[in-house]
């Protein structure tokens, strides 16, 4: 069998029969940033949440929008459940609403659309980005192949079909996740480095469009990022990812988040 590409444990649940109809669980413990940070990663629930609404429809839907809320802060040391409800069954759609439970309370919560794939295409024309400027060399290098002491730098991690390991090589829609940006005061100082306090953020709200449902995880992506609006302790996100290779928009994404300076009340 062919090596596991390492973000597939990431995405991986199973179903927990002994919880209740269409439950899954995670396999290994939630991922933290690091120290300091408080709460687990927060993609990690997104990932997995994504991946249950998956599991409870056909293969032939992926997934082509996620709306998200942030309630509680997870634990690295509980196991979480996900409950899916099955909220419409279309010819065409379907769509997912996704609990997510740790020690009996509801720490996150997710609205997913899947739509049914055309296997003859079927989609309108598209304009590729592009390039002002030549991309940048990889020299062959593959987004698994940057060191783990530089991924703090990115703001968001996105994966869609994985081909490294065999399994998920033939079926384009077998997972869709999107991880969340760390969180954490090493990151903070990193991005505002000439700011006079340190902040912490924590996110609320994710809406995400996912536009390329054979955009792949183990490619570059480009990324476009601005904030549009800031105010009553809150922030506003907004973020598009194309394909390096193709240059063709694959995810757009808007991301609310709570916002305080190091010393202040709790969030």
């Amino acid at each position: 069998m062919s090596q596991q590409a390492p973000v597939e444990p990431l995405v991986s649940v199973v179903p927990a029969p002994e919880v209740g109809l269409n439950v899954f669980t995670n396999e290994i413990p939630p991922w933290t940033p690091g120290k300091g940070v408080r709460g687990i990663f927060g993609g990690f629930l997104i990932a997995q949440a994504v991946r249950a609404a998956q599991l409870s429809t056909a293969p032939t839907f992926a997934v082509h929008a996620l709306q998200s809320v942030f309630l509680k802060p997870g634990k690295a040391t509980s196991q979480i459940y996900y409950h899916v409800d099955r909220l419409a069954d279309g010819r065409s759609f379907a769509t997912r609403l996704v609990r997510t439970v740790q020690d009996g309370a509801v720490i996150f919560v997710a609205t997913v659309g899947l739509q049914r794939q055309d296997p003859a295409g079927g989609t309108l024309p598209f304009r590729n980005l592009e390039h002002a400027v030549p991309p940048p060399h990889m020299d062959g290098k593959g987004p698994d192949d940057v060191a783990e002491a530089s991924t703090d730098r990115l703001l968001f991690m996105v994966g869609f079909k994985t081909s490294t390991s065999e399994g998920f090589i033939e079926d384009p829609f077998e997972w869709r996740h999107l991880l969340d940006r760390p969180e954490g005061e090493q990151q903070q100082q990193q991005q505002q480095p000439a700011a006079p306090h340190s902040f912490r953020l924590r996110s609320m709200h994710h809406n995400v469009l996912f536009h390329d449902a054979g955009a792949r995880a183990d490619g570059w992506l480009i990324s476009e990022r601005r904030t549009s609006w800031a105010g009553e302790g809150r922030v506003l996100v907004e973020q598009r990812f194309w394909s390096l290779e193709t240059g063709r928009l694959v995810l757009s994404c808007w991301q609310e988040g709570l916002v305080r300076l190091k010393d202040d009340s709790k969030l």
